[in-house]
């Protein structure tokens, strides 16, 4: 998939990623993303943590 057909179907999580990478630089990468029904990725096994951000990425940061 390229990256503005990602852009387009998840907008809030890479607004997200965008604002991640303002502060921590551009290698921040996303390796799995959910927006409503749609999914994109691998999420990663559970109770296994791969670092970063977890919650609601409605709310401000």
């Amino acid at each position: 998939m390229k990256k503005e057909q990602v852009r387009q179907l998840f907008p809030e999580a890479c607004k997200l990623a965008d604002e991640v990478r303002d502060v921590f630089g551009d290698e921040v990468k996303l390796v799995y993303l959910q927006e409503g029904e749609r999914e994109l990725g691998a999420p990663s096994t559970e109770g296994v943590a791969v670092g970063g951000i977890t919650g609601d990425i409605a709310c401000p940061l």
